[in-house]
């Protein structure tokens, strides 16, 4: 999962901390839900890191 703006890039993955749930995933389309626990955060401005904790649900159709 990657969320990003003109000033933090947020990279998550199940090795960094995320969980990801999927509870459709056919040709109607994709849905699910996602949970961080110290993703790490870039700041664009200066490069520096954090650590973040977020949660998501997205449904997404073709």
């Amino acid at each position: 999962m990657n969320f990003g703006n003109s000033e933090i890039s947020i990279i998550g993955t199940k090795d960094t901390g995320c969980t990801f749930d999927f509870s459709k995933n056919d040709a109607s389309g994709l849905a699910g839900s996602f949970d961080c626990h110290g993703a790490v955060a870039a700041s664009t401005a200066d490069g520096s890191q954090r650590h973040v904790d977020m949660s998501g649900e997205w449904d997404a159709h073709p």
